[in-house]
Formats: structure tokens, sequence, C-alpha cells
């Protein structure tokens, strides 16, 4: 201020170094202390006990659905088993006196006997489809005798498996968590799981059928 303001350049530096203090008294620093007032309040009244109890709550929710792809694991091996078992048992040369021919019987007498217990097998074996519609129902049946929370875990699961949000889960995410988790042939084995339920031939796992499997898989623990 040792210069005159001559000229209306220096008026208006002149205003405005004045008009700074008012602007920072009444309108930054209120704004400025409230939100750090806030903070220290925040930080204050953090209870830690809670703060460990969602943190436990959060784990256990990450490991019980860790769990459940496990027991979904555990039943695909399971149908493996059962498959070869029932595969053996339907074979044309397992358990039939019929097959028991003479060693002196002709050749055309013993394809005779093999046609006929291959058409017997074929008659008293269920087709794949029909037996994927029992397993899919039954399945069904056993979801809703479930906990309402075991239920809601389900949902939660499939919600998180349904990447495309479009009620279906794509085989292919599944075996990726599987590989993810440590195990092997994760690809053949979601085929396995989707092909004991695939009850309308559709190829896919829909919430219907991953009820069912989840169920199924719950209940062969």
């Amino acid at each position: 201020l040792s210069e005159p303001l001559d000229n209306w350049k220096a008026m208006t530096f002149y205003a405005l170094a004045w008009a700074e203090w008012p602007l920072m008294l009444f309108g930054v620093m209120p704004v400025l202390l409230q939100r750090l007032t806030i903070r220290s309040s925040i930080g204050e009244e953090t209870d830690k006990s809670l703060v460990h109890a969602v943190s436990l709550e959060a784990k256990s929710v990450l490991l019980r659905y860790h769990i459940r792809l496990v027991q979904l694991m555990g039943y695909e091996k399971r149908l493996v088993r059962l498959r070869h078992g029932s595969d053996e048992e339907g074979s044309p040369t397992a358990g039939d006196d019929s097959l028991l021919v003479s060693p002196t019987a002709s050749s055309k007498d013993v394809k005779a006997s093999l046609e006929a217990a291959s058409r017997r097998s074929v008659v008293a074996r269920p087709s794949r489809q029909s037996r994927a519609q029992r397993t899919w129902r039954r399945g069904l049946r056993r979801f809703r005798g479930l906990p309402y929370c075991e239920q809601s875990e389900i949902e939660q699961i499939f919600g998180s498996l349904d990447v495309n949000n479009n009620e279906e889960v794509m085989i292919q995410d599944l075996s990726a968590h599987w590989a993810a988790m440590g195990f092997a042939n994760t690809d053949a084995a979601a085929e396995e799981l989707l092909r004991s339920v695939d009850h309308d031939g559709s190829r896919r796992l829909t919430w219907s059928k991953f009820q069912a499997v989840a169920a199924m898989a719950t209940a062969s623990r």
C-alpha cells in the first residue's frame, strides 16, 4: 500500500486480497474443521467388538461357501463310484446264469446268449435322463426340507456363481472355482454333476437343478 492505486488492475488485486480472508474464515475453515471433527469422533467411538464380530461373520460366510463347493465335489465323486458300480452290475456278463453255456455249445449258441443278455440289460437299466429326473425331483424335495438358513446359503452361492445374472451357472465357472481350490479334473467333474440332474437334456445348470445337487450333496455328507 506504499504506492497509490492508480489503475484498475491494482485495485482488482487489492480487492481480491481483502476478499480472501472472509472466504477462508467463513467458507473453507468451517468445512475443514467439521470434517476433521467427524473423522476424530468416528475414530474414538469405534466399537472394536462389533468390528471383530462383523469380521468373523464375513470369514464364516466365506468358509461355508467353500465347504459347500467341497460338498459338491464330494457328491460328484460319489456319483462316479455309483455309476461305475452300476455299469459293472449292468454289463452283459455280470451275474447272468444264462451265459453259463456248455463248453460244447456252438459259436451260434454263444452269440445268441450274449445278445439276449445284452437286450435284458438294456431293458432293465433306466435311461440316463430318467435317472437324472428322479435325482432332480429327490433333490428338490430334500432342498425344501432344509432349514431356511441353509437354503439361503445355497441361494447366495448360486448367485455368486451366476456371473451373467441369467438364473444359470456356467459349468466352466464352477470348474474354475474348483480348480482354484486345488481340485483336479474339474471340467469332467462339473460335467458329471450337471448330467446327474439334467432331466430336460438342456445341459444348463439352472436354479432348480442347482438346488437339487446342493441338497443331495448336503444329505450325502
